[in-house]
């Protein structure tokens, strides 16, 4: 089997000390377009019961995480993957294939 987690990146909140401690092949990034995500949002916080105009599902918002996001990304030497029109599925053989677990067809 394989170990792994999945950690969100929240701009004034560290990451936990095992990223620093782990072996920077073995991490991948995740992006998505924040129009995508911010459909995503919507639909959680409307179940939530959340308000419609949180910074939550704020278009500008969004695009500056994934900008902190994609930021930190580079400044650590982390790899980054586009999930945005890919399944659960797909993403994960993508990140296999990224970190060397899987041959590219």
């Amino acid at each position: 089997g394989f170990r792994v987690a999945n950690v969100p990146v929240v701009r004034d909140l560290p990451l936990p000390p095992q990223i620093y401690e782990t072996d920077r092949r073995k991490i991948v990034g995740l992006k998505i377009r924040p129009e995508r995500l911010m459909a995503i949002r919507r639909a959680r916080a409307e179940r939530l019961g959340m308000p419609r105009d949180a910074d939550y599902v704020d278009l500008d918002e969004i695009r500056r995480e994934i900008e902190y996001s994609l930021d930190l990304f580079r400044k650590m030497g982390i790899r980054v993957i586009d999930v945005t029109s890919r399944s659960i599925e797909e993403s994960a053989t993508l990140i296999m294939e990224t970190i060397g677990l899987r041959k590219e067809k």
